[in-house]
């Protein structure tokens, strides 16, 4: 069984003003739906027998006609070309409040042909998918929308996550019971799994998401994990994309990551869909490399006092071919008085072709010197301070030994005689 697994596609985000003025649709987001293309086109080509979307259609749920005109073009070609097609609901398309709809309702009230929407946790059957194949649906849970929530205490947070746990934990066990044992079983969740890492592989720390163990995906009676909700591609249960494309265990528990660079977080990271041949107890993934994803370059530059500002800028920097096309953000931190020595025209000019190109700057601040506890400063001689103050700005430009010698004439002419 060929599945196309993707998630996190944030079509809308626009970090950039500027507009293709043919279409009126930001360039920014047509980075976006360039990569939903690739995917689109890979799961029709390729003749994919399901499409699992992850979660986290645009950057909230209220988004504007305009993008979700696109994303529906997309997902009506899939629709078209008669592939069934699972679209779960992440933080991002859900309302707090279960009034409300979410921002993929449409295709739910128009019944679209092999279009699931799953904003329930449930288990879409072959029947219904019209595959040998069962999929247990996760969509994003908040703990606003849930019973427990509104019996517990704000202090009692951590026991509501363990009531979750057990919850979520009972609803899975009973789907896997109940499943078919001679079908593939996938779970597709939007989801922050414990030990899930983000950006630079520092440990997932979200704060306020509702995390789930991951033994719970773990599960050996199920066929393939197709997570969403963390950027990163990675394999929670295996190698990631940099590594063997096999999983070495089973399931593969997969967040594919976001289908473009959302912010300057993501520079490092390159980004993927997968295919994967799901069979009972067996299965293979394929990670597939979206290329032409808009690069991201931040520079963060400390000047020395002792070299020129703006030389030592552009000496930071990339050379212009790797910012062709790129979002650039330059950050410069610099000492006092150095400030009217950076040239911003010439860093500008060498950042001519970026796509888009932030520039801030922020004076170094003093560090105060911080005596010890035991340190008394009415038992220390004014030349004793003055000796601490320089020993605390060791760094700058001035001359220690002429700057004591001066004040220790200037102390001794305040004293009425000679300094000793």
């Amino acid at each position: 069984m060929k599945i196309v697994h993707f998630a996190d596609a944030h079509i809308d985000i626009s970090q950039s003003g500027k507009v293709d003025p043919i279409t009126g649709i930001p360039l920014r987001v047509q980075d976006f739906l360039r990569s939903l293309d690739v995917i689109v086109d890979t799961a029709i080509t390729e003749k994919a027998d399901l499409v699992l979307f992850a979660g986290d259609a645009y950057r909230d749920r209220t988004p504007l006609p305009t993008y979700q005109r696109e994303w529906e073009k997309r997902v009506l070609r899939l629709s078209q070309a008669k592939i069934p097609t699972i679209l779960l609901t992440g933080n991002h398309d859900m309302p707090k409040s279960s009034t409300k709809a979410h921002a993929l309702e449409e295709f739910e009230t128009l019944q679209i042909p092999y279009i699931h929407i799953a904003s329930k946790v449930k288990m879409l059957t072959p029947h219904e998918l019209g595959l040998p194949i069962q999929v247990i649906t996760l969509p994003w849970l908040y703990r606003s929308r849930t019973d427990m929530y509104r019996q517990t205490t704000p202090n009692a947070l951590n026991d509501l996550d363990a009531q979750m746990e057990d919850a979520v934990s009972e609803v899975l066990n009973s789907f896997l019971t109940r499943r078919d044992e001679a079908l593939p079983t996938i779970l597709l969740a939007h989801a922050a799994i414990t030990g899930a890492s983000i950006g630079d592989e520092r440990e997932l720390m979200l704060g306020g998401d509702f995390q789930l163990p991951p033994g719970l995906v773990k599960d050996p009676r199920l066929d393939y994990v197709a997570l969403g909700h963390i950027h990163k591609a990675q394999n929670l249960n295996g190698p990631g994309p940099d590594q063997d494309n096999r999983a070495n265990n089973h399931p593969p528990v997969i967040y594919p990551g976001s289908i473009e660079r959302v912010n300057f977080g993501e520079r490092s990271d390159a980004k993927y869909f997968v295919i994967a041949d799901v069979g009972v107890g067996v299965t293979n993934i394929e990670w597939r490399k979206l290329v032409n994803v808009r690069p991201f370059i931040k520079c963060v530059i400390k000047i020395d006092p002792a070299t020129h500002p703006t030389d030592q800028i552009l000496a930071n920097l990339p050379p212009r071919e790797e910012i062709n096309g790129a979002v650039v953000h330059i950050h410069v931190d610099f000492p006092p008085g150095t400030q009217g020595g950076i040239d911003e025209g010439r860093v500008i000019d060498h950042c001519s072709n970026a796509f888009d190109l932030r520039f801030t700057t922020r004076m170094q601040r003093e560090v105060r010197s911080r005596l010890a506890q035991d340190e008394n400063t009415t038992a220390m001689s004014d030349l004793d301070l003055f000796g601490r103050y320089l020993d605390e700005h060791k760094n700058t430009a001035y001359d220690r030994e002429k700057l004591t010698n001066l004040a220790m004439t200037i102390l001794a002419g305040d004293a009425g005689g000679d300094a000793e």
